[in-house]
């Protein structure tokens, strides 16, 4: 290769390091978005609100007038188990966000652990524990993380079995330095919710407690916005 050709090359390569410089000058910085998410099972979902809102929609119009780019993410299924969800957390946030968003979680989780069927219960609370411990270690990097305790039922054995969960969890928060909320004290001691549970042990309305549950979460010192 000559002096001249090679003295071109180099010039042509200078040149394209220059334009490359002046692009990164003058773009816009990166902007991350915010997101709060809702991840867990049926609750989340916000079942029996003729208004479509729920506890969950309050809390982000809440968060919304703080932040009004702020985006919002339901990812509620249906009477899911901490194993189920840990199994679909790593595709589910792939799929969604980008490594420099900010991500706000509220997680509730564990309660369908404690259902049992013929004696035996769906997840033992040892195991909910690894579960849920393995889905906030996978959410320490990436996101700022609320627990959410489990909401209480009619049936006095299956109460207890949530009562134990509700302790568990509560322990290990601690341990984590995870925030908890503890919904299952909120509900239990609250007349109204006992009496509607009374009314129909099977299946309990959530709908008129929505609001409760959202300024409840809001007033928390844990809560983002």
């Amino acid at each position: 290769m000559n002096n001249a050709l090679w003295c071109l090359l180099l010039l042509l390569t200078r040149f394209i390091v220059s334009i490359n410089e002046l692009i990164i000058m003058i773009r816009p910085p990166y902007k991350p978005t915010e997101h709060l998410v809702f991840l867990g099972d049926s609750l989340i979902l916000n079942p029996g609100d003729p208004t479509t809102v729920g506890w969950t929609g309050r809390l982000n119009i809440s968060a919304y007038k703080q932040s009004p780019t702020i985006q919002y993410h339901n990812l509620g299924i249906l009477n899911e188990t901490s194993k189920q969800l840990f199994e679909r957390l790593e595709m589910e946030w792939t799929l969604r966000f980008q490594i420099r968003d900010h991500c706000f979680v509220l997680l509730h989780s564990g309660m369908y652990d404690t259902y049992a069927r013929a004696g035996k219960v769906a997840v033992p609370l040892n195991q909910t524990i690894e579960n849920l411990s393995s889905v906030f270690e996978f959410l320490k990097p990436k996101a700022k993380s609320i627990l959410l305790g489990p909401t209480p039922i009619f049936d006095p054995e299956g109460n207890q079995r949530i009562r134990r969960l509700n302790m568990s969890l509560q322990e290990f928060c601690h341990k984590k330095h995870i925030p908890y909320i503890n919904l299952y004290s909120l509900l239990q001691n609250d007349v109204e919710f006992k009496r509607k549970m009374a009314q129909n042990p099977k299946e309990v309305d959530f709908a008129p407690f929505y609001e409760k549950i959202a300024d409840f979460i809001s007033d928390d010192q844990s809560w983002w916005f």
